[in-house]
């Protein structure tokens, strides 16, 4: 690969041959993270098992062994990880009472919450109380919305630079 850095956002990134494409890796890899999961397939006499394990709903899981809770927070931990930032997820807020954000980077004290385009009621109420800690605090953070998911490398990477953290 060849380094290469984004005039918009002063991020550095990697370009590749074309003959990468090819590779069967790359395309299980990039299958994993595309947020397209893939059905499981059911029994072989035809009947599913409504009790079984892998019925159930499973969450995201990023490509560090995160397991998140939406497609938002799996695409924002994948690339926190590629871009090799060390960083927690839910992370608890310096407060007394337990409000979690959603990640967390300790080079720069950066909390990062991930704004999905449908919110429940409660847990958008936890988003604004999060959002009021963080302006009364006066702790680094930073707000991804599921508008942005399509170009983090510019939204995150701009963000984060603009709080010394170049990536």
């Amino acid at each position: 690969g060849q380094q290469e850095e984004s005039e918009n956002s002063g991020a550095f990134y990697v370009t590749w041959p074309h003959e990468i494409i090819d590779n069967p890796v790359i395309h299980r890899e990039l299958t994993r993270q595309s947020d397209q999961s893939q059905p499981v397939a059911p029994p072989a006499d035809g009947e599913p098992d409504l009790f079984s394990a892998a019925s159930a709903a499973v969450p995201c899981q990023g490509v560090d062994g995160h397991r998140l809770a939406s497609p938002l927070e799996t695409r924002v931990c994948n690339w926190l990880y590629l871009a090799q930032l060390a960083h927690a997820y839910q992370r608890a807020l310096p407060v007394e009472e337990l409000v979690l954000a959603d990640f967390y980077i300790p080079d720069g004290s950066i909390y990062i919450d991930c704004w999905d385009a449908d919110i429940p009621a409660g847990e958008l109420a936890a988003k604004l109380h999060r959002r009021e800690l963080y302006a009364r605090l006066k702790l680094r953070h930073i707000e991804i919305n599921a508008a942005d998911s399509e170009r983090l490398d510019e939204v995150l990477g701009r963000r984060l630079l603009s709080f010394g953290i170049r990536c």
